[in-house]
């Protein structure tokens, strides 16, 4: 994605003959070429003409994707640039003035193979972590008949459907199938489900998903964007192919509450189907105190802290959060408040142990703002400020867009300052509810 012309002609004069090269001139056609399919690495502009920085644009292909190998390329070079690109996660940034085809040709080659790489090594952590269950933890009611469908899931025959909210274990339930399933021996394989109609990329060539699954287990995330065909598709393989062990095994990820939830509903049909769903952690309260015990004794297990047990005030703060993250947010909690406890040498988590909003004391459904007095954590108190300081300006001077914020806020580099309030935001999610519209126009990359 470069809205260079030129620059994009001396990317096919240096890949042309290497690999396929597709070429979006604007975040549009970026959208519409990237969404469908599944690219082997992305070259993504720094900056574009549209006063859009291309940051934003591989903070949202990170969201799908957390390990899609991209290079950032900029006419900047500048020390900032490169750190920052680095920092928000591509393997790699080339200067558009200072490289040959050659030279491409060879990072090219480097960044494919190390993506493929860290797929392969995600995909075994993945699966060997001492600290993952051999079954879903819990005794609610919505647990409990959860793993009912799990072990009819095991003994095969039918393609498995995973609903639920972000972070309730969709993929936990897929690799808890795989490893008790007789293709347990396979490779297991999880990627977006976001495939074009007929996208033969997704099928062949031998490091197509669905090659590099074969034999094992592939899951499907998000197949609530896939189209009718696509997803007929992928039943139909799956169906036709069951006696195949080379065919793999799939499991579908349907996350509850998606915009496009709602149109799967005539390509799901065209399958035999295992319906399964996993009840939010709100809804499941009961189990949060055993959930809790297991990420604190994974913590202990990796000697990451001295903490034993939670305190009852804690374990009070635990039980009463929302939790709009679910178990993922909860692990993270526990994580978090073992290793302040480790620092301050006790045996016991405390809530002062515990995350901002927790540390709070905010309880219920989460509405309302947090109270953040007494907090001594530097790094929180500065994002703290920072956000409201930006908050105010929107409000007080009718701010809409990062451009003018920055103005007003009288910052000369409007990407440092867009850099840091994102930054503010992911370490502390929770203070986007004292900060609703910094948080819209930052956490979502938008630029009216």
């Amino acid at each position: 994605m470069d809205d260079d012309p030129a620059f994009r002609g001396r990317v096919r004069e240096g890949l042309g003959g290497l690999l396929g090269v597709v070429e979006a001139g604007s975040e549009e056609e970026f959208r519409k070429l990237w969404r469908p399919r599944v690219f082997d690495l992305l070259l993504l502009d720094m900056r574009l003409r549209v006063d859009r920085e291309g940051l934003d644009v591989l903070r949202e292909v990170f969201a799908q994707d957390e390990l899609q190998p991209v290079i950032m390329v900029s006419a900047y070079g500048d020390a900032e640039s490169a750190i920052a690109a680095v920092g928000a996660g591509a393997m790699m940034f080339l200067h558009k003035h200072e490289f040959t085809p050659a030279l491409l040709g060879r990072m090219v080659e480097a960044v494919i193979e190390q993506g493929r790489l860290r797929r392969q090594v995600a995909g075994l952590r993945r699966t060997a972590w001492a600290g993952e269950p051999d079954g879903l933890l819990g005794n609610s009611v919505g647990i409990r008949e959860a793993g009912e469908v799990l072990r009819t899931a095991v003994r095969g025959g039918r393609v498995l459907l995973v609903n639920g909210e972000r972070g309730t274990g969709m993929t936990l339930a897929a690799r808890l199938v795989h490893r008790a399933g007789e293709r347990a021996d396979g490779p297991f394989l999880e990627v977006a489900g976001a495939l074009a109609e007929e996208d033969r990329a997704f099928y062949e060539g031998r490091f197509s998903p669905w090659a590099q699954a074969g034999g094992g287990t592939l899951a499907l995330d998000g197949v609530e964007v896939l189209s009718d065909k696509a997803g007929r598709g992928v039943l139909e393989r799956v169906i036709f192919g069951r006696g195949d062990l080379m065919v793999p095994s799939v499991v579908l990820l349907l996350h509850e509450g998606g915009r496009r939830a709602g149109k799967t509903a005539r390509w799901l049909g065209a399958g035999d189907l295992l319906p399964m769903r996993l009840p939010p952690l709100r809804e499941r309260r009961e189990d949060i105190p055993l959930l809790a015990a297991h990420f604190l004794q994974g913590q202990r297990a990796g000697g990451h802290t001295t903490a034993r047990s939670f305190g009852s005030n804690a374990m009070e703060r635990l039980e009463a959060h929302p939790w709009p993250g679910n178990v993922r947010e909860l692990r993270n909690a526990v994580e978090y408040g073992a290793l302040q406890a480790a620092v301050a040498e006790m045996d016991e988590i405390g809530p002062e142990h515990l995350p901002g909003a927790l540390v709070a004391g905010r309880q219920g459904s989460g509405d309302g703002p947090v109270i953040t007095e007494g907090i001594w954590d530097y790094r929180f108190q500065v994002a703290r400020a920072e956000l409201a300081l930006a908050e105010r300006a929107m409000r007080e001077k009718t701010v809409t867009q990062k451009t003018a914020l920055a103005r007003v806020l009288n910052y000369t580099d409007r990407f440092t300052l867009g850099r840091r309030l994102e930054k503010a935001l992911v370490e502390f999610p929770e203070l986007a509810v004292n900060y609703p519209s910094v948080a819209q126009l930052f956490r979502k990359g938008g630029e009216k």
